[in-house]
């Protein structure tokens, strides 16, 4: 059924009841209410629906199938997750590449977020999903949506209500992991105490390994708020001797915060990342021949998944006709 331009899909409820799995690539579907009866397929396992139209995953009864293909379909909403969530329930196996989704928030966020709200995967993208891994992502995750609540009105009844509609899993992840509420607060009072000072005292910290026998690698540096990525750069430079084009810089407020905020912007203030008293500016040298190779694989990758994809649903849909 693959590459029909298919819409919708209508099944009887006693048909295929033995179909183990279906294929719906390359097709126009835009909606889950479009393909929902497919929940009469009670041994339907594995469902494809690359590079279709879906942007968003409603509520529905697709709770047999574990292994879903959601590649190359415009999704962009973290909130489609839960969807996902919701309407898989036995989802084991998901794969989710080429959507917008990594291109808004970044391909570590995107991932943190989809193991945090889905909590029965354990493969993601092709790759297993590790204990320490889903531990690292459900905490990161809590902590974003705690930082929510605490800007939120949660006297407001309806407020509430939102925020927990929202992010279904919050509770209970708290529950498993601790609150992180007074945390956040710690961490944003911080924060917004910064934003009032002129300059901060941290430390700079050299991770690049091909520069790391030549000079100090940690640096204490009282630093202007209202200095600029790019100044901060030539003032890496002068310490270790790193050009600025080859630098990544990150920041932490606590070295043991697993996820470091990404200095990515060359014109912006330090004081925009949040730079505060006692936190640690993090050194690293880009790789660009790496950078180079990995985006002549994504553009490889682009044009290849979809034949690779449907030589595989191929061979299964060969085994699944001798099942049926």
């Amino acid at each position: 059924m693959t590459d029909n331009n298919l819409k919708a899909i209508e099944m009887n409820e006693n048909e295929l009841t033995k179909l183990k799995l279906l294929n719906l690539m390359n097709n126009e579907f835009d909606n889950f209410d479009e393909i929902h009866n497919l929940a009469t397929l009670k041994a339907l396992n594995v469902l494809n629906l690359t590079n279709n139209n879906i942007k968003k995953v409603t509520k529905g009864k697709l709770h047999q199938v574990q292994n879903l293909d959601l590649n190359q379909n415009p999704i962009e909403s973290l909130e489609t997750i839960d969807g996902i969530a919701a309407q898989f329930q036995e989802l084991v196996h998901l794969r989710t590449q080429q959507t917008p989704l990594e291109d808004k928030y970044g391909r570590v966020n995107t991932r943190c977020h989809i193991i945090a709200r889905i909590g029965t995967l354990a493969y993601l993208n092709g790759s297993v999903i590790r204990e320490k891994e889903r531990k690292d992502s459900e905490t990161f995750y809590i902590k974003e949506v705690a930082k929510e609540y605490i800007k939120e009105d949660l006297s407001d009844g309806a407020v509430k209500e939102k925020l927990q509609k929202a992010h279904p899993r919050y509770e209970l992840l708290c529950s498993k992991h601790g609150d992180p509420m007074e945390i956040v607060k710690r961490e944003m009072e911080n924060t917004a105490h910064a934003s009032h000072l002129s300059v901060a005292h941290v430390l700079i910290q050299n991770m690049s390994a091909s520069t790391l026998g030549n000079n100090t690698y940690r640096h204490p540096k009282k630093l202007s708020l209202s200095l600029k990525v790019g100044q901060l750069k030539r003032i890496c430079y002068k310490l270790f001797k790193l050009e600025p084009e080859l630098q990544a810089l990150y920041y932490t407020p606590d070295m043991e915060d697993l996820f470091p905020e990404a200095l990515d912007d060359d014109d912006k203030e330090i004081r925009y990342y949040g730079v505060s008293n006692n936190g640690v500016i993090l050194v690293q040298e880009r790789d660009l021949d790496k950078e180079k190779q990995e985006a002549e694989e994504k553009k490889k990758e682009k044009e290849d998944i979809a034949k690779q994809q449907e030589d595989e649903m191929k061979q299964k849909m060969s085994w699944n006709a001798t099942m049926i």
